[in-house]
């Protein structure tokens, strides 16, 4: 066992001091030291297992998802300090490096088009396929980041959504329905096969036009019965007030993304675009989210966290009964998952 390994192991349980001093803590107090010299150590792992990786792909798999855990707790420590992630970005260049190595990591810090949790993104996180040389760090990097349950409750999401439809569909083979920041429109994709040529019209919404223009190419059996519509929420809803009311309406992870006004408008704006008995359906990353070190300081996705009392807040907030609202969580316990009914 390396120098690097035993001393991260022996500073969890307390008994090893800093040194001294620390590098890049000149002004900081010795229980904030402390906190960073741990965190140098968790980062130290990822460089060990880089420089030595363990013969057996499993093994390397099972330490990369041991340092990814270790590396979150380090986080966790200085933040209870005060510590906040400008003053430890220069600690964590080294283990950022090693992520970068991961196609999918890389993806998540470089934001190629301009946004986090672009429609590209959420494709690859939906396919789960991992496109680092296998047996590599940055191949076990990836393979826990996709397999993580962090990354299953986007899926579960999609899935969700998907089977939602289609129950619209079953109860009113004419149902209008519209897909807020639909993205490349993963959920309709799936179920496009089961969907009858004469049931259903869907109003697409996304700020990307690249998404909207993936969308379109593959829900080609839904031809003549999706409109695209471009522009950013809340007030691209006001474009598709023509379509008529909706008997659902769908918004994925967007909200993952919106600071509480903007919330409350998109959720208000959305409110306005259904009948009476329609359906709001939207999810959110819940509070206490464990992987949120990982994902925030080496991936440099950032979701804002809300709990289920919160998520009530925001439906009543924007004009829908609380009492007929209701908020469940996925299988990962992770995601909220909210519906409201107008």
């Amino acid at each position: 066992m390396s120098h690097a390994h035993t001393a991260a192991t022996a500073l969890h349980h307390g008994s090893v001091e800093p040194p001294a001093p620390v590098p890049g803590t000149a002004g900081l107090s010795p229980v904030q030291t402390a906190a960073v010299y741990r965190l140098r150590l968790a980062c130290a792992r990822f460089t060990e297992l880089e420089t030595a990786p363990p013969e057996r792909s499993l093994t390397l798999l099972h330490e990369t998802a041991v340092a990814m855990h270790a590396f979150a707790m380090a986080v966790g420590t200085c933040a209870d300090t005060g510590l906040t992630r400008e003053d430890l970005a220069w600690h964590l260049e080294s283990a950022r490096a090693i992520h970068a190595a991961s196609p999918f990591v890389h993806r998540l810090q470089a934001w190629p088009r301009g946004y986090a949790g672009d429609f590209e993104t959420v494709e690859w996180l939906c396919d789960a396929r991992n496109r680092a040389p296998i047996g590599t760090v940055p191949w076990a990097i990836e393979q826990c980041a996709l397999q993580s349950p962090v990354a299953q409750q986007h899926r579960n999401k999609v899935g969700l959504q998907a089977r939602a439809i289609l129950s619209t569909l079953a109860a009113n083979p004419a149902a209008r329905i519209a897909s807020i920041g639909c993205g490349g429109c993963r959920d309709l994709s799936l179920i496009q096969d089961y969907v009858p040529p004469s049931h259903g019209t869907f109003v697409l919404i996304d700020a990307d036009a690249d998404a909207l223009a993936f969308a379109r190419e593959r829900l080609d059996r839904l031809d003549g019965r999706c409109r695209f519509v471009h522009g950013r929420v809340p007030r691209v809803l006001g474009k598709v007030r023509d379509a008529g009311g909706f008997h659902l309406v769908v918004a994925g992870g967007l909200f993952d993304y919106l600071p509480e006004r903007w919330a409350v408008a998109t959720l208000s704006a959305a409110r306005d675009l259904l009948l009476p008995g329609g359906r709001m359906l939207f999810s959110n990353i819940a509070v206490g989210n464990p992987f949120r070190p990982w994902i925030e300081y080496l991936a440099d996705w950032r979701l804002i966290e809300r709990d289920e009392a919160e998520v009530l807040r925001l439906i009543g907030e924007a004009g829908f009964q609380v009492e007929r609202a209701k908020v469940t969580r996925d299988s990962s316990g992770l995601a909220l998952l909210a519906e409201a009914v107008r």
